[in-house]
């Protein structure tokens, strides 16, 4: 008797072909980071026009032709290299292994931490590293935190919590009051990013206020 075939959704959860694409992926990004580290990279940055890198890059209308480690491959060799000790560019972090390899288990459990129901362990262990980060900046017993993607959408949680605890009324429920004109004063070399979060808040041009330095960057009071 034959076994029956297995459907796609089945082939894509087996258990048996994750383990051997995996063992697979991790030999292949382990000879990937020996090569970066050791500068053998074909280049640290494989720069083609965007439009060409757009063209080449593979749609997803159709069934995928090449296979996990083709795709791999392909990937590893269009992308920028941080582990070369040659790159010096952008401000992105260099991953140790070690927390690639936590990333693929948080990855296939997929808990979600927005309530404690979802994701037991995840909430114990962010309260956990809140609480070091708040201890290790000198914060009291009673100060808490939120964790975000990025310091762009950190900016924009600290100006709404900001705005809330310094307008003057209730800006969740009420809005910005139309008589109250706000805005946000900050240093002459603050980054972009406050600037277009104070737009996405709604106060324009005129809620951001540039206000001038000394030669030691410290905001002039005058």
């Amino acid at each position: 008797m034959k076994t029956p075939r297995k459907t796609a959704l089945e082939a894509a959860f087996d258990p048996d072909r994750f383990r051997s694409e995996g063992h697979a992926l991790i030999d292949q990004l382990a000879d990937y980071l020996t090569r970066a580290l050791e500068r053998r990279t074909r280049q640290v940055l494989p720069w083609v026009p965007p439009e060409v890198q757009v063209a080449s890059t593979p749609g997803f209308s159709e069934e995928p032709e090449a296979d996990l480690a083709s795709l791999v491959d392909d990937l590893l060799g269009r992308s920028l290299a941080l582990h070369d000790p040659r790159c010096m560019g952008h401000q992105d972090g260099v991953p140790t292994p070690t927390a690639c390899l936590t990333e693929l288990v948080t990855g296939l459990v997929n808990n979600d931490p927005s309530c404690y129901e979802s994701a037991p362990f995840a909430v114990a262990m962010e309260q956990k590293l809140l609480r070091w980060f708040l201890d290790e900046v000198g914060y009291s017993e009673d100060a808490d935190g939120v964790f975000t993607s990025g310091g762009s959408l950190g900016n924009v949680t600290a100006l709404l919590a900001a705005r809330q605890a310094k307008a003057g009324f209730d800006a969740w429920k009420r809005g910005d009051a139309e008589e109250t004109k706000l805005c946000v004063l900050v240093s002459e070399e603050t980054h972009y990013c406050v600037a277009r979060a104070v737009q996405i808040m709604g106060w324009g041009e005129d809620g951001y206020v540039k206000v001038p330095v000394d030669s030691s960057f410290h905001l002039d009071p005058a």
